[in-house]
């Protein structure tokens, strides 16, 4: 049985939001990111639209934006001012069993993003659709992420402390 036929439907934007971050997670490690001090440009989050109105859904999506946008550019001046951070942000936002695809450019905060596609992941035929339209732009951010580390040393691994000694 699936979450909304038991009635759960207040959870599946949670559980669709907990496989994209592991999806991206296991994208990003597959590469070795996970060895450089990077901030993501990806943002997922699940939304709960509970009593909310289509104005206040954008408002919730352009905080949500707006709130990554400031870490993000505030950990590469900090962190690495002598590169240019990637550009492109992208967004998946889960209301429910839908979710909607956003891009922002970093360079221009001041701008709203925007809505690139949304899909339905509870129509059990568009499922190649809703995969390519996870894939392609997780591909993307990660596609970008690694020409900005090929201009940068991976951290220092951590020695792990042997526990027969």
């Amino acid at each position: 049985m699936c979450l909304r036929q038991i009635g759960n439907n207040h959870r599946i934007a949670r559980v669709i939001n907990q496989e994209l971050n592991r999806y991206v997670k296991w994208v990003f490690r597959d590469a070795d990111l996970d060895k450089y001090n990077i901030a993501p440009n990806i943002v997922i989050k699940a939304v709960s639209v509970a009593g909310l109105d289509k104005d206040a859904l954008t408002k919730m999506i352009n905080k949500a934006f707006q709130v990554h946008l400031d870490k993000y550019a505030a950990f590469y001046s900090a962190a690495h001012p002598e590169l240019a951070a990637p550009r492109v942000i992208y967004g998946f936002f889960a209301v429910q069993h839908a979710v909607m695809l956003f891009t922002m450019d970093a360079a221009r905060p001041k701008v709203r993003p925007r809505l690139i596609t949304d899909f339905n992941l509870a129509q059990k035929d568009q499922w190649l659709d809703a995969s390519l339209c996870v894939a392609i732009p997780v591909y993307l951010a990660r596609a970008r992420l690694l020409q900005l580390t090929s201009k940068m040393e991976p951290m220092e691994e951590e020695e792990e402390d042997d526990p027969d000694l």
